[in-house]
Order: structure tokens, then sequence, then C-alpha cells
């Protein structure tokens, strides 16, 4: 979950943050998508959706809780 590699608390993660979890450190280039160095909780959503992770549905919970 996103909380559990948030490992600083910022509310992104940065790439090293991302590299714990393989499928998002291995798109961080795409997931990142303001190109900040940084993924929030919807653009990580939205990359594990397109990367079909995670179904529709959960990804729109996740972005429903932090109104992205």
């Amino acid at each position: 979950a996103f909380a559990d590699l948030d490992r600083n608390g910022r509310g992104v993660l940065g790439e090293a943050e991302a590299a714990a979890y393989p499928p998002l450190a291995n798109d961080f280039i795409h997931a990142d998508l303001n190109r900040d160095g940084r993924i929030s909780r919807g653009a990580m959503a939205a990359t594990m959706l397109v990367e079909g992770l995670v179904s529709m549905a959960f990804a729109s919970t996740i972005c429903a809780s932090i109104q992205c």
C-alpha cells in the first residue's frame, strides 16, 4: 500500500521509496506525471490501473479518498 512505501510520511513517493515496489519502480518515470521526481497517491493509482495491477473500482476508491 502507498502508506507502507511512504517511509518518510511526506505523502509522496520518491524514487528510492518506489524502488520497494518493483512494478512502480519499473515505471517510475511514467508514474511521475508532472516530472517533479515524486509520485502522489493518485499518480500511483493511475499507474497501477494502466498497468492492470488494480481494477477501475479500486483506483476510483483511492482517488475518491484523496479527491484526485
